[in-house]
């Protein structure tokens, strides 16, 4: 079974291209899909991954079922879609997906969306309270504005997938596409004058309400990530507590003393990670990269630096690396 299944699944992971979220609305009401639990919409450059776990973990501890799709995967795609940090086993997945792929491949209907639509089917079955979903890339044409979102979030807006959106000043626009008329939406004080433009100027076309977080500029990344989810907590939940906030793998996660790991894979992300290690006083003696060719991060650290091409769709030539 798991032969067939991982040779299945490759094959999945070629269906790319754009898919119409129609096509997706369609597929859903197909399969008899019905929504019967909150769903919290979380888009930006960085912060998504961390900001889904801080409200995953305190929800699940104040006894909500949750179901949580999350991107990227760092071992087993699996890791995407869980029910109270219980992942979707391969099983579930083949028997939501399988049955339907002739209908997936007629509507052309890409990987992402497939994870997406198998995502809603499995916290339907498991009849959770809250789901909370982290976009793929942008806001207004990714899969999971495809359902009218209950809550929302922006974390960060940095340049990043300009062979996407084209310009700098189209991105903050594009996030502000998930929002619905009856969303209650929380935006950071943290975001540029520009950015936050994009988001009073979609409150002028839509109905929704409009939270602006107080967060300290001189704050980590990390420590801004709980501030937005604590106000986020305190709405959702009508009240104020202790919230516990853990870190998701591959967050500025130390596996040994002399070894600590990030998914940081933009100028953002990175200089955000650098800071965050600066004020807390980590040092190291070399830094091991792993970058796509269309990544263009720049940095200044005075470290033995070793470059790993690795074997995604766009590798990084060494020799090409602007040091």
């Amino acid at each position: 079974m798991q032969d067939n299944f991982d040779k299945w699944l490759k094959n999945m992971w070629s269906n790319t291209g754009k898919t119409k979220l129609e096509s997706i609305r369609k597929i859903l009401y197909a399969l008899e899909f019905e929504k019967k639990f909150k769903i919290i919409n979380i888009v930006g450059t960085n912060g998504k991954g961390s900001v889904a776990k801080y409200l995953t973990d305190n929800l699940i501890r104040n006894g909500y079922k949750v179901g949580t799709f999350t991107s990227p995967h760092l071992l087993s795609f699996n890791e995407r879609i869980t029910v109270n940090n219980y992942k979707i086993t391969n099983n579930q997945f083949y028997n939501i997906i399988h049955p339907i792929e002739e209908t997936l491949d007629k509507h052309n209907i890409m990987w992402f969306a497939r994870l997406y639509i198998a995502a809603l089917m499995h916290f339907m079955q498991k009849e959770v309270d809250f789901v909370i979903l982290e976009a793929g890339i942008g806001g207004e044409l990714d899969p999971t504005n495809t359902v009218p979102g209950d809550f929302g979030a922006v974390t960060s807006i940095s340049e990043d997938h300009l062979d996407i959106f084209g310009s700098r000043d189209k991105i903050a626009p594009d996030k502000a596409g998930i929002i619905n008329d009856k969303m209650m939406f929380f935006m950071p004080s943290s975001l540029s004058a520009e950015d936050q433009d994009a988001f009073y100027k979609r409150k002028e076309e839509r109905s929704f309400t409009l939270i602006k977080v107080k967060v300290d500029p001189e704050s980590t990344y990390q420590e801004k990530n709980e501030t937005l989810a604590h106000e986020m907590l305190e709405f959702i939940l009508d009240k104020d507590e202790d919230f516990i906030f853990k870190l998701p793998k591959g967050r500025s996660e130390i596996l040994t003393k002399n070894i600590i790991v990030d998914v940081a894979h933009n100028q953002d992300g990175f200089d955000n990670s650098c800071q965050y290690y600066k004020k807390y006083n980590f040092d190291f003696d070399q830094i091991v990269l792993s970058l796509s060719n269309n990544k263009d991060i720049k940095f200044d650290m005075p470290k033995k630096l070793f470059l790993y091409k690795n074997k995604g769709p766009k590798p990084m030539e060494v020799k090409d690396y602007p040091m």
